[in-house]
């Protein structure tokens, strides 16, 4: 399993952010985090799934940026 605190620090979501756009508690992704709940195999593929498209995202918006066809 993916660490999701680094995953969403790289996206630059906070734990609400994540929580809006997965439908995911809030408190329940800060739990996570701190290992003190497990996500279920779909709350972990949701959360993974949100925050690598936004990662992405922001890839390609660096790439564009950096080449200059912004």
């Amino acid at each position: 399993m993916a660490d999701i605190r680094e995953l969403r620090t790289l996206a630059g979501w906070t734990q609400y952010e994540l929580s809006k756009a997965t439908g995911t508690d809030r408190t329940k992704i800060s739990l996570a985090e701190c290992q003190h709940v497990a996500l279920t195999a779909e709350e972990q593929i949701r959360l993974e799934t949100a925050l690598l498209r936004e990662i992405e995202r922001k890839r390609a918006t660096f790439e564009t940026l950096l080449s200059g066809t912004a």
